[in-house]
């Protein structure tokens, strides 16, 4: 019996099918043009053809000499491809966990840089927005904390190379998949880089259409925070709580008025002004009410006494911002070659005043078959980015998020005379005076003018490829990709005013650089025959980073308008200058098995070499094993039919970490040297001392991971993954602690160990499918939980947190809050008594702060971390409607405690919830009583000031509407669709004022909050 085999689509000839007779072991495999010869016994005999991705069939021979069988594609088992390591993986025959995001999921969202469009679209992936300064990018983490001392931050592939640039600098329209690789089937190819996850990105390529499409598009918006700012009291109440204050302490301290006042209210009275105004000889200037004693003997203001003025800060800092995008991308190609260009220009304001970024894109990618077994291709992106980007976090009077909110209003932004609130000088003139008690010689409205905060970056890469097919079904490639970018800081604080005013200005520049370069040669081999399908992989690859900077700093500017740079100052106060490298070295090889497209194994390995350890311990393997097997495939399924296709999985495998970082959280580039630092002069001779200890025995962190999933179809419309992981890290790459008397305080080691479990579950619905309507769905929910297994001493305190064997490196470990006393209205917070033994054998409460115990009170990490998105179709309208949301964990809130203080620290506004403060008429209160002392701790770290931080987040609405075709066929469009979105619309959180995207360790630090955006839009094909 003889025939051919082919494909019922195409036509074309399937070699390697497999032709059995039913019942026996006679078969046979087709040949190149898919013909076959099979000896059959009888006439009536049964054939059973099959191959890979194809429905299976069995034929009857009866009544024929010569059989062509045509095969249909199985359409049960054809699913998306993912960019995957050095490749792509059916989903069907993938044996790790990893999760797929597509470019119309991307341009929905106005996102500056990719890292946002994470968050929510894939489970296990949490993404903080800690700030909303345009340009910035979100902190990502997968699947949970790796390490305590090195990077947690996972690998970032573009277009097969791993990418160090600014990811500001991708456009996400260029974007056409990204990949987020999980576990260790998914991402130990990559070996010691993949320690923390890999996030692959793929960038739009060409096509081979009759013509040329030139697709454009253009969005303005306008932005807004989405959080509105917490609610602080107005003149009259800082005045009234100023002198409740100063009672108070009176009060409690005689000597304050006895012989000098006749009570303490009177001390109260005549104190107020002063104590609002600085102590200054002046002390009206900050007295808007024209009354050497507003504020009575009753601690009230007194009757009809109004304001002169009542500034308002934030508004004078804040702003209504734009954000306006256009972009363009040119697709075409012919049979032999294709090609994709684009260019985008974004520029978007920030709501601080003089907050923004710029950026400039373009991209180009052309890929040719030179011959039939010949392949080139390039891809080329140069960008440029321009950030303003006032202070916005930390402690700094320059910050104009804590200034706009912490300073009382009865501070004037312009000079003004107390006696009717006029400005003093026409044009009004910024009130700089020193002896403000918030922030003398600031004013971040006047400054933010006057200083200049500003980086500009040039982004460059160049990644090429040259693939050869040759014999024996293998396949050779090699890729070469160039990244590298040009960065310049520039800040200037002027010489008048702020904090240059005591140096005559101050000005810095830095200069940094770096080039980095990946070169990798790869073999491939993949083969089907019948039931088998053998894909194999083996290769070299070379890794190589160089970084340069240089830093300099000048002071006594000239004080004329416009002359910011360095030739302009007098003073050399700092000057340097600085170079790096780190290099990796990598063989790797992977062998994928596929039988009845049933039972699938895979297994890689790789060697790492780091120039980052000595030689002698420079070398780590990494391995993974995974396996997959398609119940579905099994007859006794047949069962259930609502079960469509369902894939069980597991995998296990290793990876590593070098990426070790300094105190200050900097890149270390020489993790076992001993280093020196230079640049010390005695006497005007040069010298160096040495900084840090050499560990020549230091080597790689060391991570094991195993996970298993499931996958499955059900009903025609649910398409459902679940996973459980559990990542375990050792040989921490560590500061150990050392005895004060070796001189130095730490020495990089490797100790401890961590491990971080959880479950992931991603659902994706079909729900209605009818006519002009449709509706789609995804749910994606993870759970992780972090804990410390191994530490080189018992406890390690860090500052609000403290490593502890059995607890998260995210646990809160402080003071807990015991409330307020009601006889005295003073904190309480709780305190341990121990035996002589040093047993804790009981628990009490004491008011005094120093005395406390610290407990663990809360964690930083959430329970359950996901999105909801929902997207519907009805004839030409589009709407989609995004949500993320977070469960669980604690924020330990500093920004609220510093507007809660007792009144210590002068001139500093306080929230409105002061008001239910402690007095002796509200002793039932969790706020204590006021007092200017600092001993009372009043809003010192406690669990007072942790807050649940659970939240819902709208973000992303988009309405759409499509042209009708006629209309565009009239002026030679396609696709043509208008369309309005907004980001962050809306925030359910139960503490107002406060933004809940904060950083990974759960501490506030007055950053700059998210922002909401509103924009109308346009997209259209030529």
């Amino acid at each position: 019996m003889s025939g051919r085999v082919t494909d019922a689509g195409t036509g074309q000839p399937l070699p390697g099918v497999g032709v059995a007779v039913k019942g026996t072991t006679v078969g046979t495999y087709t040949g190149v043009e898919g013909d076959f010869t099979v000896n059959v016994n009888g006439d009536d005999a049964t054939l059973i053809v099959s191959y890979l991705g194809y429905v299976k069939q069995e034929i009857s021979t009866t009544g024929r000499t010569t059989i062509n069988v045509q095969l249909q594609e199985d359409s049960k088992t054809l699913s998306e491809v993912m960019v995957v390591a050095y490749g792509t993986a059916d989903q069907k025959s993938f044996t790790g966990s990893a999760s797929a995001i597509k470019s119309e999921s991307i341009e929905k969202l106005q996102v500056n840089d990719v890292t946002k469009a994470l968050g929510g679209l894939t489970p296990g992936v949490q993404v903080v927005q800690n700030s909303g300064q345009p340009g910035s990018t979100g902190q990502i983490r997968i699947r949970g904390i790796g390490s305590v001392a090195s990077s947690s931050t996972p690998l970032y592939v573009v277009d097969g190379a791993p990418y160090s640039g600014d990811l500001n600098a991708i456009n996400p329209n260029d974007i056409e998949s990204m990949t987020v690789l999980k576990d260790a089937s998914a991402a130990a190819l990559y070996g010691s880089r993949a320690a923390n996850g890999v996030v692959v990105i793929t960038t739009k390529g060409g096509n081979a259409p009759k013509k040329p499409t030139i697709t454009f598009g253009a969005t303005y918006g306008i932005s807004d925070f989405a959080v509105k700012d917490y609610e602080t009291v107005n003149p009259q109440q800082f005045y009234e709580l100023t002198w409740e204050a100063l009672r108070n302490d009176a009060n409690a301290n005689k000597t304050l008025w006895q012989g000098k006042f006749a009570s303490p209210e009177e001390y109260a009275t005549k104190s107020v002004v002063s104590q609002i105004a600085g102590g200054s000889a002046n002390g009206q200037q900050y007295n808007p009410y024209n009354d050497a004693e507003p504020v009575g003997l009753d601690g009230r203001l007194k009757a009809g006494l109004t304001p002169a003025w009542e500034d308002d800060w934030r508004d004078a800092l804040y702003r209504k911002a734009t954000r306006q995008e256009y972009d363009f991308g040119i697709q075409g190609g012919s049979d032999k070659t294709n090609y994709y260009f684009s260019g985008n220009y974004l520029n978007q304001e920030g709501a601080f005043i003089t907050s923004g970024f710029k950026r400039y894109t373009s991209r180009l990618r052309v890929s040719s078959q030179v011959t039939d077994k010949i392949k080139f291709g390039v891809n080329a992106l140069i960008a440029n980015t321009d950030q303003n980007a006032p202070t916005s976090s930390g402690t700094s009077f320059r910050n104009v998020v804590s200034w706009g909110r912490n300073i009382g209003s009865v501070y004037p932004i312009y000079r003004r005379r107390s006696a009717d609130g006029t400005f003093i000088n026409n044009p009004s003139e910024f009130d700089f005076n020193a002896t403000r008690p918030y922030g003398g010689n600031s004013n971040p409205v006047g400054t933010t003018e006057l200083d200049m905060l500003k980086r500009n970056v040039l982004t460059w890469s160049l990644n090429t490829f040259g693939e050869v097919t040759l014999p024996l079904d293998l396949k050779y490639k090699t890729t070469f990709a160039l990244t590298g970018d040009n960065t310049k800081d520039f800040t200037f604080y002027n010489p008048n005013f702020g904090d240059g005013a005591g140096v005559g200005g101050r000005g810095t520049q830095w200069r940094s650089s770096f080039v980095e370069y990946t070169i990798n040669h790869i073999l491939s081999y993949s083969k089907a025959f019948g039931q088998h399908q053998i894909d194999a992989l083996g290769g070299f690859e070379a890794f190589n980073y160089k970084y340069d900077y240089m830093y300099g700093q000048k002071t006594n500017f000239l004080a004329l308008p416009g002359y910011t740079e360095l030739d302009n100052a007098s003073t050399i106060t700092d000057l340097s200058s600085q170079s790096d490298r780190r290099s990796l070295m990598s063989y790797l090889g992977q062998v994928n098995y596929n039988f009845m497209d049933k039972y699938y194994l895979s297994g890689s390995f790789r060697r790492d070499g780091s120039s980052r350890f000595h030689a002698d311990n420079r070398w780590g393997n990494f391995f993974s094993i995974g396996g997959s097997y398609r119940i579905t495939q099994e007859d006794f399924m047949s069962a259930l039919p609502w079960v469509n296709d369902a894939k069980i999985r597991a995998s296990y495998g290793t990876s590593g970490n070098e990426g070790l970082l300094t105190s200050g959280g900097g890149v270390d580039y020489y993790a076992y040297r001993g280093l020196y630092t230079s640049g010390y002069s005695d006497l005007g001779a040069p010298g160096i001392i040495l900084d840090k200890l050499e560990n020549r025995v230091l080597s790689w962190e060391k991570q094991a991971a195993f996970n298993v999933g499931i996958d499955a179809t059900i009903f025609d419309r649910l398409d459902v993954s679940f996973d459980y992981y559990s990542r375990t890290s050792k040989d921490l790459l560590f500061n150990k602690p050392l005895s004060p008397s070796t001189g130095f305080t730490s020495v990089f080691d490797n100790l401890g160990a961590m491990r971080n479990r959880g479950v992931e579950l991603n659902v994706d619905a079909r729900l209605i499918d009818k006519g002009d309507f449709t509706w789609s769905a995804n749910i994606n929910a993870a759970h992780n939980r972090n804990e410390l297994t191994e530490l080189p001493q018992e406890t390690i305190l860090m500052g609000t947190k403290q490593l502890k064997v059995g607890r998260s490196i995210y646990d809160f470990f402080i003071q807990d809050f015991a409330g307020v006393d009601p006889n005295t209205g003073l904190s309480m917070w709780y305190k341990d008594v121990k035996d002589a033994e040093g047993n804790v054998v009981d628990k009490v409460t004491t008011s005094n702060y120093n005395e406390a115990s610290r407990y663990y009170v809360g964690t930083a990490l959430p329970d359950l971390t996901g999105g909801v998105t929902n997207n519907f179709a009805y004839r030409n309208f589009d709407l989609s409607v995004f949500f993320t949301y977070s469960v669980g964990g604690e924020i330990l809130n500093t920004d609220y405690s510093n507007l809660m203080h007792g009144g210590d620290r002068r001139g500093t506004n306080w929230h409105t919830d002061i008001m239910n403060r402690w007095t002796p008429e509200n002793t039932n209160t969790d706020v204590p009583r006021l007092g200017t002392a600092q001993a009372l701790n009043t809003n010192a770290n406690s669990s007072r000031f942790l807050v649940d931080a659970s939240y819902l987040r709208l973000r992303n609405v988009t309405l759409g509407y499509t042209l009708p075709q006629n209309l565009q066929d009239k002026v030679g469009l396609k696709n043509a669709r208008i369309f309005v979105q907004g980001d962050n619309l809306w925030t359910l959180f139960k503490t107002p004022g406060l933004d809940p995207e904060q950083s990974i360790d759960g501490i506030t630090n007055s950053r700059f909050p998210t922002q909401k955006t509103v924009s109308v839009g346009v997209r259209a094909t030529l």
